[in-house]
């Protein structure tokens, strides 16, 4: 009994609004509307305990936002960020790859732990947080070694496994402490700096050492030299050979946008043969209205051949509409740039919360401004680009931070039902569907034979989203109040205890991650699974 009583002490979950009360009250509609006001734009709590609704339409519709979540990082904010950061800002791949591309496949994750942050669910956010680099350092990374053993970089491996262990230190302080000050803040946004660095300065020593042998090589081999600069001049933006098989910590732009960007260039330079075929536009189409109509807003659906995936992309279909009508992308078509402009201004001036009337006056001006931006593309279209990548990142990020507040506010309703803590949500289903799209794009990537960088992509992305916890802490003011529950204590814990065995069991079985290593890494994530849902069962079972 006192072993009982000692563990549920440990467990301190608990939510921190007013609607946790609803359950205990007759009138639960009524004290919902009394209690309950979400910053969502639908009011999730009323619409479940007004409506006698199931929960199931809440699960789907979460789903919905989380695929919606990563269609809108991968395939407007990414390359927008991407056109910023080499036709703009100049800028070189690696630094592009840990910053601005980072930060664009790191979007749901950082715009969901802000607006956690923001509605006071710190909890949640830091959750999230660890739930998702715990299962990519697990899970992704298991998958990639069951699926194709290679040899670990030795370089790579020891930076970003020492990045990951000083990172989780000063969380776990902040945990200890029981607040995130701007301290702790600082120091993680310091920590990711001096890791940018690091990686910079190493990407141009390998550079100048790849140049030192391209010209060795050339001067010692006088008949190859027409040859090696056809090839060169062709796949000039392709990891080269050299790069891949001698030079396995090379790093290319890290995470989803990084790993598609690289299969659809490599695509038209493969000859690869298997169970898995590099995807190619190759594909025709007749030019009746509908496929006119796929070319422009789906033209994957005219493209793909899975059945599963068919269905998936149908179901998106009107959400990839809505998209592509709102947010522009450098490069693309312009006569849907108008509809753009003037769709995709009225969606930015309505996520603030202003008064209607300011909302109605703004929307009139965005007339006019449209008018301005039709008269500028006929007179000035390479300047346009300009402000469609600009532009298109602004509201890239509008739809994301209103994804990421219907998601939190979905989350919310579940944890009140089903009275689960903020903890057991962020450290699975919250991670779980922010961390799929990585999941998906890295499986990928290592099974076509690139499982480095897959490898260092699931490192890459998770550690910017772990250090933005301190900008964002940062950003939203103030000592944010953080509970030691037993979940974010076992996650942490898991964290540090994963990170051991990677560096005992890689470095005896000479540097190589195999099947074996994987199927061990996978039953950590699982075994943590399981001991989290069960501390949250013995909290329900006591009534703590």
């Amino acid at each position: 009994m006192q072993l009982i009583i000692a563990i549920s002490l440990l467990i301190n979950l608990s939510l921190a609004n007013n609607c946790s009360q609803v359950n205990n009250q007759t009138n639960q509609c009524q004290f919902i509307k009394d209690n309950c006001q979400n910053e969502s734009l639908i009011n999730y709590y009323e619409l479940f305990y007004c409506t006698q609704s199931t929960i199931i339409p809440f699960l789907l519709c979460l789903a919905l936002f989380f695929m919606a979540l990563g269609m809108t990082a991968s395939e407007y904010l990414c390359p927008n960020l991407h056109t910023i950061s080499k036709s703009f800002l100049k800028i070189p791949d690696n630094l592009a790859g840990l910053t601005i591309l980072a930060f664009g496949n790191s979007a749901p994750d950082i715009f969901s732990t802000y607006e956690a942050m923001k509605m006071r669910e710190t909890n949640l956010a830091l959750a999230e947080l660890i739930g998702a680099s715990f299962f990519v350092s697990t899970c992704v990374i298991g998958c990639i070694g069951i699926i194709k053993p290679f040899e670990v970089p030795q370089y790579l491996f020891g930076k970003d496994v020492l990045m990951y262990i000083l990172v989780y230190a000063i969380i776990t302080y902040a945990l200890l402490s029981r607040s995130l000050n701007w301290i702790a803040c600082t120091v993680l946004i310091s920590l990711y700096s001096i890791y940018v660095s690091i990686a910079i300065i190493g990407h141009y020593r390998k550079k100048s050492r790849m140049a030192a042998i391209l010209r060795d090589r050339r001067s010692r081999g006088i008949f190859e030299n027409l040859e090696d600069e056809i090839y060169h001049d062709e796949t000039s933006h392709l990891p080269t050979i050299e790069d891949i098989e001698f030079h396995h910590d090379y790093e290319i732009e890290s995470g989803t946008y990084g790993i598609n960007k690289l299969i659809k260039d490599l695509s038209s330079h493969s000859n690869l043969v298997g169970p898995i075929q590099l995807e190619t536009n190759e594909a025709e189409f007749n030019d009746n209205d509908s496929n006119k109509f796929l070319k422009v807003f789906c033209p994957q659906l005219l493209e793909e051949t899975s059945i599963p995936r068919k269905i998936i992309l149908l179901i998106l279909l009107p959400i990839s509409i809505l998209l592509k009508l709102t947010v522009p992308v450098a490069e693309e078509i312009d006569k849907l740039l108008i509809a753009q402009t003037f769709l995709g201004t009225n969606i930015f001036i309505f996520s603030f919360n202003l008064s209607w009337t300011l909302k109605i006056i703004f929307a009139a001006l965005s007339v006019p401004f449209t008018f301005i931006i039709y008269k500028l593309n006929r007179l000035k279209p390479d300047a346009i680009n300009y402000f469609k990548t600009i532009f298109g990142t602004i509201i890239s990020i509008t739809y994301i931070s209103l994804i990421a507040t219907e998601i939190i506010s979905i989350l919310r309703v579940i944890s009140t039902v089903y009275n689960l803590s903020d903890d057991l949500l962020g450290i699975t289903l919250f991670a779980l569907g922010n961390s799929i799209g990585d999941f998906i794009t890295n499986y990928t990537m290592a099974k076509l034979g690139f499982p480095i960088m897959a490898f260092a992509a699931c490192f890459g992305g998770p550690l910017l989203a772990l250090c933005s916890f301190g900008f964002s802490g940062i950003i939203v003011g103030g000592s944010h109040i953080l509970d030691l529950s037993s979940i974010l204590f076992v996650g942490v814990i898991a964290i540090f205890w994963n990170m051991i065995v990677l560096c005992i069991l890689i470095p005896k079985n000479d540097w190589k991650l195999d099947e074996r290593i994987g199927k061990i890494l996978i039953i950590n994530w699982l075994v943590t699974c399981m001991i989290c849902i069960f501390i949250e069962f013995l909290k329900y079972k006591l009534n703590f």
